[in-house]
């Protein structure tokens, strides 16, 4: 239902003037492609069904724990000891086939994480383990195999754990809010969550990403009043877990066609959210980009719609012209950017998107 080929590279395609980006600050600022909002709603008795769609680790999961984050923090301590154990794991078991070699005087410490049972590291981070952590994270074959995350199946959070690790060990330890946000659980079949944000209720119904999940997408279509259609901007560096012949931007802009003109949706109101800004902005590299993207070298867009000097943000802008070229008839479309881990930067969005769907 949801396959097709994905449109040429070259094509030219029309993007909405408010798309502007004014400068450096945009990374921060958050301002929709549509500035005419219409109420739909001032009732807040009447429950608003939000639809999370998107591919896998897009970051729909955590922009659902933006909505409602239990009192209870201390239930997520096990997922993110897990998380953070699994990525130190795989980054060492991965070493070899890109043919790193780890500072022998951390031998101990790489034994200690790949021979002991991952069940027994998510029920506590113990001094041993969160020791071996910090030393492996600080090796400079651990770093270079992160710095070659593209290469391999990678959490996108590693490195923040792994800075974190003598917090996360500490005997008192309680998540944060951000280390919530941080945590990376896959969602399987479809999670609906009820909860009262800014007086209102909401139904967000959350989706697994990933090929095989994608069928049961079609039973949450009914009665949905807006879809957030979640891109994480990195993804044009990495491949999908499910297939690792195919990128993971190029199945975004295989997937979109199909979301944007799904017959079922045609009432509900269109948020495109680019997630992973920070991310984004931070690893962008001009000729990192072009290798995926050949015609962004010469591509050239009117100062109309985009200002400024900022290669990351100009291709951001170029990624958003691609996108919205799929969009067809009078469908509109806003769309976002934003680091979903940043609760400051969600809260902009959600107070634009709430003008638009409530």
């Amino acid at each position: 239902m949801f396959r097709r080929p994905s449109a040429p590279l070259g094509r030219s395609l029309r993007i909405s003037p408010t798309l502007r980006s004014p400068s450096v600050s945009a990374i921060s600022l958050i301002s929709p492609t549509t500035t005419e909002f219409t109420s739909k709603s001032e009732s807040a008795q009447v429950p608003v069904k939000i639809l999370l769609l998107g591919s896998g680790q897009s970051g729909k999961s955590t922009i659902l724990k933006q909505f409602g984050i239990s009192d209870a923090h201390d239930e997520f301590k096990h997922g993110i000891f897990s998380n953070t154990v699994e990525a130190m794991r795989t980054i060492l078991e991965m070493m070899p086939q890109l043919d790193i070699t780890a500072d022998p005087r951390n031998e101990r410490y790489r034994a200690m994480i790949c021979d002991t049972p991952t069940m027994i590291e998510t029920k506590s981070l113990s001094r041993r383990i969160s020791y071996a952590i910090k030393m492996l994270s600080q090796d400079p074959g651990v770093r270079e195999a992160i710095s070659r995350f593209s290469e391999f199946q990678l959490s996108d959070s590693a490195e923040y754990f792994f800075d974190s690790i003598e917090r996360l060990a500490a005997e008192n330890y309680i998540p944060t809010i951000e280390d919530i946000l941080h945590l990376r659980v896959k969602t399987t079949g479809v999670y609906h969550k009820e909860v009262e944000y800014d007086g209102q209720t909401l139904i967000i119904c959350d989706t697994g990403g990933e090929r095989c999940e994608r069928k049961k997408w079609v039973h949450c279509f009914p009665g949905t009043t807006a879809v957030f259609f979640v891109v994480a901007l990195n993804d044009y560096q990495k491949v999908l877990v499910e297939d690792e012949s195919m990128n993971r931007m190029n199945d975004n802009f295989e997937l979109w066609p199909h979301v944007i003109n799904e017959k079922q949706l045609q009432s509900a109101k269109f948020i495109l959210l680019f997630n992973k800004l920070d991310l984004f902005v931070r690893d962008f590299q001009v000729e990192t980009f072009s290798a995926f993207f050949p015609d962004y070298i010469s591509w050239k867009i009117s100062t109309e719609f985009f200002t400024g000097s900022n290669e990351a943000l100009k291709a951001l802008a170029y990624l958003r012209q691609k996108f919205l070229g799929e969009v067809h008839g009078k469908r509109e479309v806003h769309t976002y950017e934003v680091s979903a881990t940043d609760s400051g930067q969600f809260r902009d969005v959600w107070d634009a998107v709430k003008k638009i769907i409530l």
